[in-house]
């Protein structure tokens, strides 16, 4: 498959792993909006481009949809996003990158074999626990937002996996899988920090590995590129960089304007 094919088919399955609770779609893009929980369900996804409204066009309409939401207009631009011009036009209007972001790939065999101690176990439900649901949302980076986390995540309905490891059988990490015809996608990777460096982050991969072989599918996440941690740990496991995205974000005084 070629390269180009391969990066829009990850972020195809990538846009539907992380659904926004408002979308709309516009000649080939996705504007999404989350109560502005979510860098990634607030931007437009731009991996497509159909129609005949022109760049400028494209922009305008984007622009006004986030700030009729009192959103800061941000669009996610891939190694491939659509139209060609894109990134400098916005770049030609003041918009700042931020947060670029490793897209990588694994085969699951590979991760499934990954080493972990003996006292870690993990396992994979399809149906979310509280205890899961604790770990990620309330003592994770969505404590103070969890009715939109929880939205999200009956969102994915069955599509959804539910990763959770235990360190001496106490909740230590849990990791969300989503999966698709060819894909699998892993996100929401949580360690308590009393368990950090113990093993936990790499069970629950390991499980979700195993889950995504047995369905025939190969992994993909997302990690940004300045957390210098996470990307040691999965290229520990067997996972490299396949292609990268960036955003592109107005500045406020100009969102507002």
């Amino acid at each position: 498959m070629a390269l180009t094919s391969r990066v829009l088919e990850i972020e195809e399955h990538a846009l539907s792993a992380w659904p926004a609770a408002e979308s709309e779609a516009v000649a080939g893009w996705c504007l999404r909006a989350m109560s502005g929980v979510s860098r990634r369900a607030n931007s437009v996804w731009t991996g497509r481009a159909t129609g005949t409204s022109s760049l400028e066009q494209r922009i305008a309409h984007a622009e006004s949809f986030y700030r009729s939401r009192s959103l800061v207009p941000s669009f996610q631009i891939s190694t491939h996003a659509q139209p060609s011009g894109l990134d400098a036009a916005l770049a030609a209007r003041g918009y700042q990158l931020v947060s670029p972001v490793s897209v990588q790939t694994a085969l699951p065999g590979d991760v499934a074999r990954a080493s972990t101690s003996s006292n870690v176990r993990a396992e994979v439900e399809q149906r979310m626990s509280e205890t899961w649901f604790e770990l990620s949302a309330r003592r994770g980076r969505f404590a103070q937002v969890e009715d939109v986390y929880r939205g999200l995540l009956t969102r994915l309905s069955t599509r959804a996996s539910f990763a959770i490891a235990f360190i001496d059988d106490c909740p230590a990490a849990v990791g969300l899988g989503v999966g698709g015809a060819r894909w699998f996608g892993i996100s929401s990777m949580f360690t308590l920090p009393e368990f950090r460096g113990q093993g936990a982050a790499r069970a629950v991969l390991r499980a979700l590995a195993a889950h995504a072989l047995e369905r025939g599918e190969t992994l993909y996440l997302q990690v940004e590129r300045e957390n210098q941690a996470a990307l040691a740990l999965y290229s520990s496991v067997g996972f490299t960089h396949h292609h990268t995205y960036h955003y592109r974000q107005a500045a406020r005084e100009s969102a507002n304007g």
